[in-house]
């Protein structure tokens, strides 16, 4: 009847329940079901169905016993019915799934690329590669339009970074082991450091004037200055952090955050990694999410839920300046002493000329949920978004104002709408 409500607590796991348009309650605690519900409907007084924490559970009884209705391994987002036996639910990584016998039956729909991407690299103003959880995508018009470059069965797997110092060498850290291309990222062969770098993951890989560098776990670093021909290990002693990133100068100097959350610090080698200094930033302990150097001297980055400090002195001073409009700032491109392209991770994007006191914002959005994993600018006109659920984003335009993105695979639905489904 319409003085019939259902109200789903999501922080303290209870259901509320009217018949009487609110006069009065009963309460339905769903212990030992763990909290979170996010998504609640019932069909008729006893039948309904939630979703908490990312599971969905049924009941038949008017809520006092649930069951879960196990389908899938993955975090569901939502439901949307059509009528009392067929709904549809979407879920994390881009998955939706159809019943039409209430949930007896699920038949899984395609919505399109669901990896996660990591890393961008450019081979020149109009081609770039993107690499993720076993894909590596290629695009020929600066994201236009993308093909996915098919690997060998060997080499399928983690792609954690890629990089490239021309058109044709470029290189990818993957899980134990690296890849090298020699024809612009067609064909790719696997390479074993012939040292013991353990069971890795080579998080980040930079190569500069054919001298690649990588890094992995418990701050290993390793560095070839041979085409990864020979290796040499020019780890941190006595660190454990993972690597998070590496930012080469030239083939001597580089810049390294490492990070075990919610600790960080940052390093710096100017002798190709034989020894290495702590580079103090004032935030003792506060990890670096985000950092990127024009020159041994300049650059800026971004700590844990602060905001940006930049130098001029290769770290000897730090000045501060600032959030994303008062959003915490996960990925930072510094292109001169003061312009800074910077986004949030999630749902914004902005830039600043002031090194980050001031911004112009360029690209919001209401999803939240499809996290942003890097960025990269090849001007700062032009630039590459990547992230979950194979979401790509590519944006062109005038620097501070006509900014156009568009997505270029799809990104996979979190929400339905309108809903109930029409």
């Amino acid at each position: 009847s319409d003085q019939e409500i259902w109200l789903g607590d999501g922080r303290m796991s209870r259901i509320f329940h009217t018949l009487n348009g609110g006069d009065t309650w009963d309460t339905i605690a769903l212990e030992p079901y763990a909290r979170g519900i996010t998504r609640m409907k019932f069909l008729n007084e006893a039948t309904g169905k939630i979703l908490c924490n990312g599971q969905m559970y049924h009941t038949e009884d008017g809520g006092i016993t649930w069951t879960e209705n196990s389908f899938h391994n993955g975090y569901l987002e939502e439901i949307a019915w059509i009528n009392e036996d067929t709904y549809v639910t979407t879920g994390n990584s881009g998955y939706i799934f159809k019943t039409e016998n209430a949930g007896y039956d699920w038949t899984e729909l395609s919505s399109g690329p669901r990896e996660i991407l990591f890393d961008i690299a450019y081979l020149n103003s109009n081609e770039a590669l993107v690499c993720g959880s076993r894909v590596l995508l290629k695009t020929e018009d600066l994201g236009a339009s993308w093909t996915q470059i098919e690997m060998s069965p060997e080499n399928n797997g983690m792609y954690y970074s890629i990089d490239f110092d021309t058109e044709a060498n470029g290189w990818i850290g993957s899980l134990a082991c690296l890849l090298h291309s020699t024809d612009g990222g067609n064909s790719w062969s696997k390479i074993w450091p012939d040292i013991d770098t353990g069971f890795n993951h080579f998080y980040d890989v930079k190569v500069i004037d054919s001298v690649i560098w990588a890094g992995a776990d418990s701050a290993r670093i390793f560095r070839s200055v041979d085409m990864g021909i020979s290796w040499e290990d020019i780890s941190i002693e006595n660190e454990y952090m993972d690597v998070e990133q590496l930012d080469l100068i030239d083939e001597n100097t580089a810049y390294v955050s490492v990070r075990d959350l919610p600790y960080g610090k940052l390093y710096k080698t100017s002798d190709g990694g034989n020894t290495w200094s702590i580079v103090e930033y004032g935030m003792e302990n506060m990890f670096i999410r985000s950092l990127d150097f024009i020159d041994n001297s300049t650059g800026v980055i971004s700590v844990q839920d602060t905001g940006i400090l930049r130098t001029t002195d290769g770290g000897e001073n730090w000045t501060y300046h600032g959030k994303l409009n008062d959003e915490s700032i996960t990925h930072i491109q510094f292109f001169d002493d003061q312009k800074i392209i910077a986004c949030n991770g999630d749902y914004i994007m902005g830039v600043s000329g002031d090194a980050g006191d001031s911004w112009e914002l360029f690209y919001t959005s209401n999803i939240r949920d499809i996290h942003i994993n890097q960025m990269d600018f090849i001007d700062v006109n032009h630039g590459i978004l990547v992230g979950g659920s194979g979401l790509i984003k590519t944006f062109t335009g005038n620097y501070f104002t006509s900014v156009e993105n568009t997505n270029l695979l799809p990104e996979n639905p979190y929400l339905i709408s309108p809903n109930p489904v029409e």
